[in-house]
């Protein structure tokens, strides 16, 4: 294998334009090439690196277990590209940023995304200060954070929507199967908007509940939902290696959907490292292409 095909970036952006849409005929329309030259840049990158990427048929276009390796390399190296180009072609930014974050999306976003601004803008000093959004943003109308990222019941942000999920039970089903018995709760302190839709709910639906456990960490609320103890509104995304109730099967009631939210101070709009970052934070809330299936999936399906 020729090792240095991996770093050609014309024939990795055909490859992954092919994987991401699933046709050669849709991805020459994405690149604003054509068919053939599609096709062409993609065998190129099949005979470079030996073997075949995808299996083609009249049909279907699968990635082969091969093709599957290379589209995690490829992707990232794609990403660095863009992140390199746009790190060289934009000024550097400068100054103090103080962003408030939920504990929940600090835990499974913000490193990620912190890692890769800071890479970015080295210059740009960051405070970040974790915890409810609404005491966040009391903070942040007393002047003490920029920004606030945090979480609201749909219609009732004051803020830019940035993302969303649905908001479920988490925990042991039995715990919630006898209605004349109290539902045990895993909740975050007063004012947090999990907590505050989950108890109207209840009490719309006529369910009595205890709080056995309140936690400001989500580390806290999962603790307890994993011991058996209690369960606990979140959003789904936040669920991973816990049981997730369905309503209509527990007699929990349903839960409304949670935005992800972007609060800005009136300073911070015209900052740009203000807006560099939640244009990153945006970036990673959007939902992965969906992959095409390997060799042995396709087979699977036919």
């Amino acid at each position: 294998m020729n090792k240095l095909a991996l770093y050609d970036l014309h024939l990795l952006r055909s490859f992954e334009a092919v994987a991401t849409c699933g046709s050669f005929t849709a991805a020459a329309e994405q690149l604003h090439l054509t068919q053939s030259t599609v096709s062409q840049q993609v065998r190129r990158l099949e005979v470079r690196i030996g073997k075949p990427l995808f299996s083609r048929s009249t049909r279907t276009v699968a990635l082969t277990k091969e093709g599957e390796v290379l589209r995690g390399y490829a992707s990232s190296l794609l990403q660095l590209a863009e992140e390199g180009a746009a790190r060289l072609a934009a000024p550097e930014l400068q100054g103090d940023l103080s962003l408030g974050v939920s504990d929940d999306l600090a835990q499974y976003l913000l490193p990620d995304v912190l890692r890769q601004f800071k890479r970015s803008h080295r210059a740009v000093r960051l405070d970040v200060q974790v915890g409810l959004t609404a005491t966040l943003c009391e903070r942040m109308m007393a002047g003490g954070l920029d920004l606030v990222v945090g979480k609201a019941v749909p219609g009732s942000a004051t803020g830019e929507v940035i993302g969303g999920d649905r908001l479920v039970w988490a925990g042991d089903t039995r715990l919630a199967e006898d209605p004349e018995r109290p539902v045990p709760l895993a909740l975050f302190p007063e004012a947090c908007v999990y907590r505050r839709a989950a108890l109207e709910a209840l009490a719309r639906a006529g369910r009595c509940w205890e709080v056995v456990c309140t936690s400001p960490s989500l580390s806290g609320i999962q603790a307890a939902v994993k011991a058996g103890l209690a369960v606990s509104p979140l959003a789904a995304c936040f669920t991973r290696d816990l049981p997730v109730l369905e309503a209509r099967t527990s007699g929990l009631p349903a839960l409304p959907p949670v935005d992800f939210a972007v609060f800005w101070s009136a300073r911070s709009k015209s900052q740009p490292a203000a807006r560099q970052l939640v244009a990153a934070l945006e970036h990673a809330m959007r939902p992965a292409p969906a992959s095409l299936p390997t060799l042995t999936e396709a087979r699977g399906r036919r």
